[in-house]
């Protein structure tokens, strides 16, 4: 399960709200994925069933969590998610990483892909 933040243009992620401490209930409540073990339990529970039901997973299929950021606070709130990612088996998409594969998918010959031809048409010359 991936939780998508861009926050472009804005304070970016915060290491605070991500692990639920920060003083702004509604900054918290972004990351309920990550800082609500209730909610995260519920939430796996839930798509596991739809999802079985699907035909798309197994009932051996484990959920594993991350977090896309197109932008994070400060390069300290970077490390402290990091870390607090890896002590959880978490993955977190860091902004270098998404540019870094946004390029490698630009410079991709033709594919009938809309992801290839978005990160073709963003990063056009």
């Amino acid at each position: 399960m991936v939780e998508v933040k861009s926050l472009l243009d804005s304070y970016g992620v915060w290491y605070e709200a991500v692990v639920g401490k920060d003083s702004n209930k509604e900054a918290n409540d972004r990351y309920k994925l990550f800082n609500n073990s209730k909610f995260r339990k519920i939430i796996t529970q839930r798509l596991g069933e739809e999802y079985l039901k699907q035909g798309l997973i197994n009932r051996h299929t484990e959920f594993n969590f991350a977090l896309a950021a197109g932008n994070i606070h400060s390069a300290a709130d970077e490390l402290k998610i990091s870390k607090y990612f890896t002590k959880r088996g978490w993955k977190l998409f860091l902004p270098k990483h998404i540019k870094e594969k946004m390029r490698q998918l630009s410079e991709k010959g033709y594919e009938d892909d809309v992801l290839t031809i978005a990160a073709k048409l963003t990063l056009r010359d």
